[in-house]
């Protein structure tokens, strides 16, 4: 069971969707989290916070997917099958089969990766993250190509998302190695930007930092360069905001078209003080918790393991902040989760109206569960079903309606 459950442009410098005071924006009342401090421990059930729904995709033969789910509303479920293999599905919101759009090539109106994507309702667009040409494909919902959004040179659009009808969020990231020529003028171009949906202009967030830092670790072997790197993204939806996370940075800020850009959460301490550094990032969002992760930037080489992460969660009512462990009652001893984005683990945060992430359930995994006789309620009666070449299961937490989250 290895895979289950591991599982308008804004003026620069006015947001703040708060994990603690949404009114407010006085330094004096932001949020502080040291991350070296150890914190009391709280266990969460996901039942208790969030309304649990099952999607089995479709198993066909013109639909054979990983089920990594790109984007989703209620209608519909945006999935890619792989960065480097060009098929993008549309589902009904059930998970059934609905088509593929497929523009993979090496010509100006392809893609040569689809590495992220969303899709535009209100725009009738698909976008797609093209980062091996640097740049963005934009699309309408049926495949037929429409522009092209470049990013600034010597970099890439490592993550993209949607901010608005008018902008982009992206997080650039410099194309080239430390050491080689040209890398500081990408470097001083990499960091968050707005991009223009319609002409490509781009605007720089400010995140004001003083010295770089990275999320990964270059070993240098005789057969050449290996990178280890933090699997954790630094772009976090939040109902209409975006949370954005300069690791460089101690101040963690919150960017929306209606309020500007504004600081939510201090770390500490300063991690420009770290000789190694200990990451903070931010996932799942509820009225009442702020779920968040932190990440030790060391790497043990022959262990072939590192990148070790503490699940904190601030309680908003009780003005806390815990370290906790939440476990999915429809699966019998199953591991804990962590709700945050990190790629690894197949969960993506949306925290977008009523959904606040979602996370791929692989078939054979249930069914080796389902013989065991460690699954309950509708995901028992999906797995029974299910056969061992057949499409992963999308499991979506949904806000409880009634706001419940004790």
């Amino acid at each position: 069971m290895k895979h289950l459950m591991s599982i308008s442009i804004l003026s620069a410098a006015t947001l703040f969707v708060s994990c603690g005071n949404k009114d407010s924006a006085r330094t004096e009342n932001l949020l502080t989290v040291d991350v070296l401090e150890s914190y009391p421990k709280k266990e969460f059930i996901l039942q208790d916070l969030f309304d649990i729904e099952y999607i089995p995709l479709e198993t066909k033969d013109e639909f054979i997917t990983y089920g990594n789910l790109q984007d989703i509303d209620n209608e519909n479920l945006l999935i890619r099958r792989g960065k480097n293999e060009g098929d993008i599905y549309f589902t009904d919101r059930k998970g059934r089969y609905l088509k593929t759009i497929n523009r993979r090539g090496q010509g100006n109106e392809e893609y040569i990766s689809s590495n992220e994507m969303f899709f535009d309702k209100e725009n009738q667009e698909l976008y797609v993250n093209d980062a091996a040409a640097s740049r963005i494909q934009v699309y309408d919902l049926d495949g037929n190509y429409k522009r092209t959004l470049k990013s600034p040179a010597e970099t890439y659009f490592k993550w993209i998302g949607n901010m608005d009808d008018q902008n982009i969020i992206v997080y650039c990231e410099a194309a080239l190695d430390p050491d080689e020529q040209g890398y500081e003028m990408g470097k001083r171009k990499k960091g968050f930007k707005l991009v223009n949906k319609q002409d490509g202009t781009i605007t720089s967030i400010p995140t004001p930092f003083k010295v770089w830092k990275s999320s990964s670790i270059i070993r240098e072997t005789t057969q050449g360069r290996v990178y280890y790197a933090i699997q954790n993204k630094s772009m976090t939806p939040n109902q209409g905001s975006w949370i954005i996370d300069e690791i460089s940075s101690d101040t963690i800020y919150s960017i929306s078209s209606q309020n500007g850009q504004r600081p939510i959460i201090i770390r500490k301490p300063p991690i420009q003080d770290m000789d190694t550094e200990v990451y903070l990032y931010l996932g799942v969002q509820t009225d009442r918790y702020c779920f968040m992760q932190t990440v030790d930037n060391r790497f043990d080489f022959e262990k072939n393991t590192g990148f070790v992460t503490t699940e904190l969660v601030y309680d908003k009512s009780e003005r806390e902040i815990y370290e906790y462990i939440a476990h999915n009652n429809d699966l019998v001893d199953g591991n804990p989760m962590n709700l945050v984005n990190q790629i690894i683990y197949n969960l993506r945060v949306f925290n977008k109206n009523d959904i606040a992430f979602t996370a791929r359930l692989h078939a054979s995994d249930l069914i080796e569960a389902y013989k065991e006789n460690k699954l309950r309620g509708q995901l028992k009666e999906i797995a029974a079903t299910l056969g061992e070449e057949d499409n992963p299961v999308i499991m979506v937490a949904k806000y409880k309606k009634n706001g419940s989250q004790e």
